[in-house]
């Protein structure tokens, strides 16, 4: 159980960086605290290197306390080298996760490019509703959280795999890929288990 979480990070050189960082938790001990279940409210902190990240947008399935929830947050023009990523829930959480992915050549001033949330409770399904409509070829980046789960999660076709890892009872994992101009681009991550499951995708506009 914890409230915040440090993670070091090292930010690549290279012009017009990004840095996302994706948060998931489930079985939130109190209902009381900085996350209200089934509004999307937040008032989390993620910090890099002392600088505040910009909140791009989160997923709750079903609003009870206990089930999933996914946040993305961005930071352009993050300094280079190795930093901490510090994010502050202010309130004791289990299962508390927190990912960070840094990028080069992203647009410094409209970085998001695309943004969908998709949700079941389904068993072995595909989150094949994060679908992205973009109007320029980047980067997408889709995370996916199962409570109470210890079911694989697999991504995609031609999806690179950026991390998937169990703790306590929750799954969490990130998969990338290149998208192409204009039209609708699927990002899916198959979750095998009989879990409720959340999946968050973004895509980057390109300098």
């Amino acid at each position: 159980m914890a409230e915040n979480l440090s993670i070091d990070h090292t930010v690549a050189l290279g012009a017009d960086g990004a840095l996302i960082v994706l948060l998931g938790f489930s079985d939130a001990v109190s209902p009381q605290g900085s996350f209200i279940p089934g509004t999307g409210i937040h008032t989390a902190e993620v910090t890099y290197s002392g600088f505040q990240l910009t909140y791009t947008g989160s997923v709750q399935a079903r609003g009870a306390r206990e089930d999933p929830y996914l946040a993305a947050y961005i930071l352009t023009s993050p300094i280079t080298g190795s930093n901490p990523v510090v994010v502050d829930v202010g309130t004791v959480i289990n299962d508390l996760f927190v990912a960070a992915i840094d990028y080069q050549g992203v647009d410094q001033t409209d970085p998001i490019l695309a943004f969908a949330v998709s949700s079941t409770a389904d068993p072995n399904f595909q989150l094949g509703g994060v679908g992205l409509q973009p109007t320029a070829t980047g980067r997408a980046i889709t995370t996916c959280l199962c409570a109470k789960s210890n079911g694989l999660h697999v991504g995609g076709s031609g999806q690179l795999e950026l991390f998937n890892e169990q703790e306590g009872n929750s799954r969490f994992s990130g998969f990338e890929k290149e998208i192409p101009g204009s039209g609708y681009f699927p990002m899916t991550i198959t979750n095998l288990a009989d879990y409720t499951s959340v999946s968050l995708s973004v895509a980057l506009r390109p300098a």
